[in-house]
């Protein structure tokens, strides 16, 4: 009944954010009637809080149908190291921003057999959730490869703030957010929750590391049966 409630209702509420999105495109890339640098900013204050509740819409669908046993999973063969680097080209902006730097080390090519679209989604998540708690200066590194035990592996470190014990336990719940007021504005609470959903959906397990004042670790592993060594 929850998937069945949160599918109608992400429905109706893309609709009239896709129209918020769709306008304040437009309005900014219109080339005829430029807006001056005030109303600039001003709508793209409104395409970021648009794509940021969409963002919150699909988090939230997605949680559910995984709850729900219907995690709509799609069978790829790909390398994990492609997906590391979509993930780190598509936060490279962000992460100059903050003045963090983004590493990526693959070990060897390690193809799956997974869904491609839903791993991309994991290293975003756990790319961006790094980029907004490291320091100016500090260093967030994707690593992909084969653990000892053979499981395909994707992981992501940080030199941040890192996090106590009581504070790992929030921020694997949904909707728990820690941070100052800023950084909770960039996110929902939704993206560890999420990862952890996802990796299960395929049978890994997701594990997360941290210690206050010294970084965190997160790691999605795979089962063997999803390496793909054909």
């Amino acid at each position: 009944a929850k998937t069945a409630f949160l599918s109608q209702m992400s429905h109706e509420l893309r609709t009239p954010l896709n129209a918020v999105i769709g306008f304040s495109q437009l309005m900014l890339h219109d080339q005829k009637a430029p807006l001056d640098p005030s109303h600039a900013r001003q709508a793209q204050r409104i395409l970021d809080a648009g794509e940021h509740l969409l963002a919150l819409v699909n988090d939230a669908l997605d949680i559910a149908r995984v709850e729900a046993g219907r995690p709509d999973l799609s069978d790829d063969v790909f390398d994990l190291a492609d997906v590391a680097e979509g993930g780190i080209d598509l936060l490279g902006d962000r992460a100059a921003r903050g003045m963090v730097t983004l590493k990526k080390i693959s070990e060897r090519p390690v193809l799956v057999r997974a869904d491609r679209r839903r791993l991309s989604q994991i290293a975003i998540n756990l790319v961006g959730n790094a980029i907004k708690f490291t320091a100016e200066g500090g260093v967030v590194t994707l690593r992909t490869g084969v653990d000892s035990d053979g499981r395909p592996f994707l992981q992501v470190s940080d030199d941040g703030v890192g996090m106590t014990a009581e504070e790992l336990r929030t921020a694997m719940e949904p909707f728990g957010q820690l941070g100052d007021a800023a950084q909770r504005a960039q996110g929902a609470g939704l993206g560890l929750p999420l990862v952890k959903a996802l990796a299960e959906a395929h049978g890994g397990v997701f594990t997360l590391e941290s210690e206050k004042g010294a970084g965190s670790v997160a790691t999605v592993r795979l089962p063997r049966e999803r390496l793909n060594d054909v």
